[in-house]
Protein backbone atom coordinates (compact mmCIF):
# COMPACT_ATOMS: atom_id res chain seq x y z
CA UNK A 1 0.00 0.00 0.00
CA UNK A 2 2.76 2.47 0.89
CA UNK A 3 4.82 1.64 -2.18
CA UNK A 4 1.85 2.29 -4.49
CA UNK A 5 1.34 5.71 -2.88
CA UNK A 6 5.00 6.55 -3.33
CA UNK A 7 4.94 5.41 -6.94
CA UNK A 8 1.77 7.44 -7.66
CA UNK A 9 3.25 10.56 -6.08
CA UNK A 10 6.47 10.12 -8.07
CA UNK A 11 4.56 9.61 -11.31
CA UNK A 12 2.33 12.64 -10.69
CA UNK A 13 5.38 14.88 -10.23
CA UNK A 14 6.92 13.36 -13.34
CA UNK A 15 3.77 14.01 -15.40
CA UNK A 16 3.31 17.54 -14.01
CA UNK A 17 6.86 18.37 -15.02
CA UNK A 18 5.94 17.86 -18.66
CA UNK A 19 2.55 19.60 -18.56
CA UNK A 20 3.76 22.83 -16.92
CA UNK A 21 6.87 23.35 -19.02
CA UNK A 22 5.62 26.30 -21.05
CA UNK A 23 2.90 28.84 -20.43
CA UNK A 24 2.38 32.32 -21.75
CA UNK A 25 -0.01 34.40 -19.65
CA UNK A 26 -1.58 37.84 -19.72
CA UNK A 27 -0.93 39.47 -16.35
CA UNK A 28 -2.88 42.39 -14.86
CA UNK A 29 -0.75 44.17 -12.27
CA UNK A 30 -2.89 46.30 -9.98
CA UNK A 31 -1.46 49.28 -8.12
CA UNK A 32 -0.85 48.68 -4.37
CA UNK A 33 -1.64 44.96 -4.60
CA UNK A 34 0.91 42.20 -4.22
CA UNK A 35 -0.85 39.49 -6.20
CA UNK A 36 -1.36 40.00 -9.91
CA UNK A 37 -4.32 38.63 -11.84
CA UNK A 38 -3.34 36.15 -14.54
CA UNK A 39 -5.37 35.31 -17.63
CA UNK A 40 -4.55 32.06 -19.41
CA UNK A 41 -5.63 30.82 -22.84
CA UNK A 42 -9.26 29.76 -22.41
CA UNK A 43 -10.01 32.53 -19.88
CA UNK A 44 -12.57 35.24 -20.56
CA UNK A 45 -11.71 38.88 -20.06
CA UNK A 46 -13.99 41.93 -20.04
CA UNK A 47 -12.29 44.97 -21.55
CA UNK A 48 -12.74 48.38 -23.13
CA UNK A 49 -10.59 49.19 -26.12
CA UNK A 50 -9.49 52.51 -27.57
CA UNK A 51 -11.19 51.70 -30.88
CA UNK A 52 -14.62 50.74 -29.41
CA UNK A 53 -14.82 53.62 -26.91
CA UNK A 54 -17.17 53.20 -23.95
CA UNK A 55 -18.45 49.74 -24.86
CA UNK A 56 -17.45 46.79 -22.63
CA UNK A 57 -16.45 43.73 -24.65
CA UNK A 58 -16.18 40.20 -23.27
CA UNK A 59 -13.57 38.12 -25.09
CA UNK A 60 -12.37 34.55 -24.68
CA UNK A 61 -8.59 34.27 -25.01
CA UNK A 62 -7.63 31.58 -27.51
CA UNK A 63 -3.90 32.23 -27.72
CA UNK A 64 -1.37 34.79 -26.50
CA UNK A 65 1.52 35.81 -28.74
CA UNK A 66 4.50 37.04 -26.73
CA UNK A 67 6.74 38.75 -29.29
CA UNK A 68 3.90 40.51 -31.12
CA UNK A 69 2.00 41.64 -27.94
CA UNK A 70 -1.19 40.25 -29.45
CA UNK A 71 -4.09 38.33 -27.93
CA UNK A 72 -5.94 36.02 -30.30
CA UNK A 73 -9.67 35.69 -29.59
CA UNK A 74 -12.53 33.94 -31.35
CA UNK A 75 -13.37 37.23 -33.11
CA UNK A 76 -9.83 38.06 -34.24
CA UNK A 77 -6.70 39.76 -32.94
CA UNK A 78 -6.41 42.27 -30.15
CA UNK A 79 -3.29 44.35 -29.65
CA UNK A 80 -2.24 44.76 -26.02
CA UNK A 81 -1.72 48.51 -26.47
CA UNK A 82 -5.34 48.89 -27.68
CA UNK A 83 -6.81 47.82 -24.29
CA UNK A 84 -7.74 50.84 -22.15
CA UNK A 85 -9.78 49.30 -19.28
CA UNK A 86 -10.21 45.88 -17.67
CA UNK A 87 -13.17 44.86 -15.52
CA UNK A 88 -12.92 42.06 -12.95
CA UNK A 89 -15.90 40.29 -11.42
CA UNK A 90 -15.96 39.32 -7.73
CA UNK A 91 -18.05 36.16 -7.53
CA UNK A 92 -18.60 36.32 -3.77
CA UNK A 93 -20.06 39.83 -3.84
CA UNK A 94 -22.17 38.93 -6.87
CA UNK A 95 -23.45 35.80 -5.13
CA UNK A 96 -24.33 37.70 -1.95
CA UNK A 97 -26.09 40.32 -4.08
CA UNK A 98 -28.17 37.72 -5.90
CA UNK A 99 -28.98 36.00 -2.63
CA UNK A 100 -30.19 39.24 -1.03
CA UNK A 101 -32.21 40.16 -4.13
CA UNK A 102 -33.97 36.79 -4.13
CA UNK A 103 -34.58 37.08 -0.38
CA UNK A 104 -36.11 40.56 -0.79
CA UNK A 105 -38.31 39.44 -3.67
CA UNK A 106 -39.42 36.34 -1.77
CA UNK A 107 -40.16 38.41 1.35
CA UNK A 108 -42.37 40.78 -0.64
CA UNK A 109 -44.06 37.93 -2.54
CA UNK A 110 -44.87 35.79 0.48
CA UNK A 111 -45.84 38.83 2.56
CA UNK A 112 -48.22 39.95 -0.19
CA UNK A 113 -49.71 36.47 -0.59
CA UNK A 114 -50.11 36.10 3.17
CA UNK A 115 -51.94 39.42 3.40
CA UNK A 116 -54.27 38.47 0.54
CA UNK A 117 -55.23 34.99 1.74
CA UNK A 118 -55.07 35.30 5.54
CA UNK A 119 -55.50 37.77 8.36
CA UNK A 120 -51.85 38.92 8.10
CA UNK A 121 -51.38 42.68 7.78
CA UNK A 122 -48.80 43.80 5.20
CA UNK A 123 -47.21 46.82 6.92
CA UNK A 124 -44.53 49.35 5.99
CA UNK A 125 -42.08 47.37 8.12
CA UNK A 126 -42.70 44.24 6.05
CA UNK A 127 -42.28 46.18 2.83
CA UNK A 128 -39.13 47.88 4.13
CA UNK A 129 -37.44 44.54 4.88
CA UNK A 130 -38.09 43.27 1.35
CA UNK A 131 -37.24 46.53 -0.40
CA UNK A 132 -34.04 47.21 1.57
CA UNK A 133 -32.70 43.68 1.17
CA UNK A 134 -33.57 43.73 -2.54
CA UNK A 135 -31.96 47.15 -3.00
CA UNK A 136 -28.79 46.16 -1.14
CA UNK A 137 -28.69 42.96 -3.19
CA UNK A 138 -28.94 44.86 -6.47
CA UNK A 139 -26.25 47.29 -5.28
CA UNK A 140 -23.90 44.41 -4.42
CA UNK A 141 -24.63 42.60 -7.68
CA UNK A 142 -24.28 45.60 -10.00
CA UNK A 143 -21.71 47.83 -8.25
CA UNK A 144 -19.66 46.08 -5.58
CA UNK A 145 -19.03 42.87 -7.55
CA UNK A 146 -17.37 44.69 -10.45
CA UNK A 147 -14.01 46.46 -10.25
CA UNK A 148 -12.82 48.58 -13.13
CA UNK A 149 -9.13 49.25 -13.77
CA UNK A 150 -7.69 51.85 -16.13
CA UNK A 151 -4.57 50.64 -17.91
CA UNK A 152 -1.68 53.03 -17.27
CA UNK A 153 -3.40 54.73 -14.33
CA UNK A 154 -4.07 52.11 -11.64
CA UNK A 155 -3.12 48.91 -13.49
CA UNK A 156 -0.72 47.57 -16.09
CA UNK A 157 -1.09 44.73 -18.58
CA UNK A 158 1.84 42.63 -19.65
CA UNK A 159 2.43 39.32 -21.38
CA UNK A 160 4.76 36.94 -19.56
CA UNK A 161 6.43 33.70 -20.58
CA UNK A 162 6.47 31.38 -17.56
CA UNK A 163 8.28 28.52 -19.26
CA UNK A 164 11.22 26.73 -17.76
CA UNK A 165 14.53 27.23 -19.53
CA UNK A 166 15.27 24.59 -22.13
CA UNK A 167 17.87 22.05 -21.09
CA UNK A 168 21.31 22.88 -22.36
CA UNK A 169 23.15 20.06 -24.07
CA UNK A 170 26.91 20.48 -23.99
CA UNK A 171 28.54 20.52 -27.38
CA UNK A 172 31.98 19.06 -27.87
CA UNK A 173 34.14 21.13 -30.15
CA UNK A 174 37.02 19.54 -31.96
CA UNK A 175 40.25 21.49 -31.97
Amino acid sequence: MNTTKIILIFLSFFILNFTIQSQIVLQLEIKNEVEAVKFFPGSTIKIKTKSFGDEWITKKIDRILLEENIILTEAGMLNLDDISHVQLYNGRAGGVGKLLSVFGGGWLLYGGLASLFSDYKFTWGTAAIGLVSGGVGLFFDKVVSRKKYTIGKNAHLRILDLSYPAPVTPSIEKP
